[in-house]
């Protein structure tokens, strides 16, 4: 009886979480890395962890359905920065290292979400049929900048995806307001279970989903 309810606990559990790994190529002016990317998924959870073979740069967010990004880790080795990031209410709190110096800061915002590895953090947002959504973002080179940018679903475009061809939500992030002329990013995710494919953030840079080992 207890082999019994040992298995059935063990089921489930499985089929309350799920992982996955994904490696993606990145060119950043004529540089070419790896990006690996560990998801972690529950009903009301996801865990996002992407970090890079070039850079050394790590990111972790832990982002609750819903309410967007409640906690985000960030390591750069090369630079010499540990920094965590708490929301706490309509306050973000960031405190750590940062460029090898004790760093603290507050950044005050309001009801909307906060997003920082948003290239996987989108899904909720593209099943709710909305064709905008504004949200948090603190800059990862800079935690003492943080504001409001503006996701855009752009419609569905036929792409290849691992060599085969897929349908595509396609979509623009921008800064909000009159700053969205500054910078405006590309991103593309497989129609059948959104997974981020592609991506165009600068002139110079591209990632792209690669083979699974």
């Amino acid at each position: 009886m207890k082999k019994i309810l040992c298995i059935s606990l063990a089921v489930c559990v499985c089929s309350a979480l799920s992982a996955a790994e994904y490696k993606y190529n990145q060119s950043v002016k004529g540089k070419d890395f790896v990006l690996t990317v560990q998801l972690s998924d529950d009903k009301t959870a996801r865990t996002i962890t992407a970090s890079d073979d070039l850079f050394l740069i790590t990111n972790r967010v832990r982002l609750i359905r819903g309410k967007g990004v409640v906690e985000w880790n960030f390591t750069d080795e090369k630079n010499k920065s540990s920094l965590l990031a708490v929301r706490e209410n309509n306050r973000i709190k960031i405190s750590g290292v940062y460029k090898g110096g004790d760093f603290k800061r507050e950044h005050g915002i309001d009801d909307r979400e906060w997003h920082q590895v948003f290239n996987w953090e989108f899904d909720e947002f593209f099943n709710s049929g909305k064709k905008e959504m504004e949200f948090w973002a603190i800059r990862p080179d800079d935690p003492n900048t943080c504001g409001v940018m503006v996701v855009k679903n752009e419609g569905v475009q036929k792409l290849t995806v691992l060599g085969k061809e897929e349908e595509c939500v396609y979509s623009k992030v921008t800064l909000a307001g009159l700053l969205s002329v500054f910078w405006t990013g590309e991103y593309w995710y497989r129609k059948s279970d959104l997974l981020f494919v592609k991506a165009k953030p600068t002139g110079d840079s591209l990632v792209a989903l690669s083979p699974q080992p």
